[in-house]
């Protein structure tokens, strides 16, 4: 009996992996934007699935330096900006296997790596104050609506609109809250890595 249940827990893992679809998908439309995104999808049905999302991002931060009355300058610095996000996904169709037209809701989080330290002197040399270091920049909460294709039951191709509000920055002291709001285009390519076995496995 010991046995038995010793040989369960050890294949329980894998088991639990070939019953679900897995996929890797890297968001081409980014890449324009100087944002690399990279994200995996579990599928454990036809209907629902789980997607984490993993980003970093090559942008910028800066000011306007109005000091002078009769120029004002934009002073721009680098900064760069890592994301994560957790998205829950349902795929209506009655074809569905993991793919076709989705909608669902998601949670963002966007924070500072790093920026160039000439920023923070530029800052205090303008204002005479140091800039505030707020490690969280986002946190978003929002809703998608797309489109998946898996080829061959494995290249995938996903196309997808997003739109989130920026949750912390309705949560903050009443001099500092602001209503924000954004969207972005997914154009995502990928390889579906592992299905179950059987007729589920095959696109439909």
């Amino acid at each position: 009996m010991k046995k038995n249940l010793l040989i369960v827990l050890l294949f329980s893992p894998i088991l639990a992996f070939s019953q679900v679809r897995h996929d890797l998908k890297v968001d081409l439309f980014r890449g324009f934007l100087r944002t690399a995104n990279l994200s995996y999808e579990a599928t454990p049905s036809k209907h629902f699935g789980v997607e984490l999302g993993f980003g970093y991002e090559w942008g910028k931060i800066g000011f306007f330096n109005d000091t002078s009355p009769l120029e004002v300058e934009y002073q721009s610095y680098s900064q760069n900006v890592g994301h994560v996000s957790v998205m829950g996904k349902y795929y209506p169709s009655k074809r569905a296997n993991g793919d076709r037209w989705f909608y669902g809701g998601y949670f963002n989080e966007k924070f500072e790596i790093k920026r160039d330290p000439d920023y923070e002197i530029a800052y205090e040399q303008t204002f005479g104050r140091k800039p505030q270091h707020k490690q969280s920049l986002w946190t978003g909460l929002g809703a998608t609506v797309g489109f998946k294709k898996v080829f061959q039951s494995r290249l995938i191709i996903e196309l997808g609109f997003s739109s989130e509000f920026n949750v912390a920055a309705l949560l903050a002291s009443k001099d500092e809250r602001t209503f924000d709001f954004g969207g972005s285009i997914q154009m995502k390519v990928g390889y579906r890595i592992s299905s179950p076995k059987g007729k589920e496995s095959l696109d439909k």
